[in-house]
């Protein structure tokens, strides 16, 4: 009964079509876009129909809108009844169905390069645990490596620990959170989430 209604479409989708679905009132939820060519998910905060806040893997904001208007949808996915975990200034809406003029559709901006994402971070120092922004970077991590039901598995674990969100996360909660996550990726995946946020450099137990 509490799992999440998941809403997704694998046909190319018609971008103009997704936002009027769902920025309209009433509507709440993570949207998910996965884009050609770039290995995170664009993730739209949803609120009322309201777009509170747009990420693409380091991209945030006007630098999210402008990866996502260069670049043509692969699916859609929409979560039900997610929080937003941030919020910009303002919403986006008029942004977003702005640039739909542009997705979607035959791309016409081949002129401009693709602006690939690409891994630069191999470790993070979590010796001392890890501050609310380190967690949604694990969080949104995690979500691209198992998919659109991450962010749910991510945030029902955090409760699980006693996490309250926005606050400092210990080294010993930490080091569950993140073993309680990997047990949910891909054997051959795994390995490197763990050593990626491992909590000190000669945690090699926790693979």
């Amino acid at each position: 009964m509490d799992q999440p209604a998941t809403k997704s479409s694998t046909t190319p989708p018609v971008l103009g079509e997704i936002f009027q679905t769902h920025l309209q009132a009433g509507e709440n939820g993570l949207l998910l876009i996965k884009l050609e060519d770039q290995n995170h998910l664009c993730k739209i905060a949803i609120e009322d129909g309201r777009a509170v806040h747009i990420s693409l893997g380091p991209h945030i904001g006007d630098a999210a809108l402008s990866v996502l208007d260069q670049h043509t949808p692969e699916w859609t996915s929409f979560i039900d009844d997610v929080p937003a975990r941030k919020r910009l200034k303002s919403p986006i809406n008029k942004q977003l169905m702005g640039s739909t003029e542009h997705s979607g559709a035959s791309p016409n901006t081949a002129a401009t390069p693709h602006q690939k994402v690409t891994e630069t971070q191999t470790t993070v120092d979590l010796s001392n645990g890890a501050n609310a922004e380190i967690i949604d970077m694990i969080i949104e991590d995690f979500v691209d490596r198992i998919g659109p039901l991450g962010n749910i598995l991510a945030e029902r674990a955090a409760l699980d620990l006693g996490y309250r969100e926005g606050a400092q996360m210990t080294p010993a909660t930490l080091q569950s959170f993140i073993t309680v996550l990997a047990q949910e990726i891909p054997k051959k995946e795994r390995n490197s989430f763990l050593k990626k946020y491992a909590p000190s450099p000669q945690n090699g137990a926790m693979s």
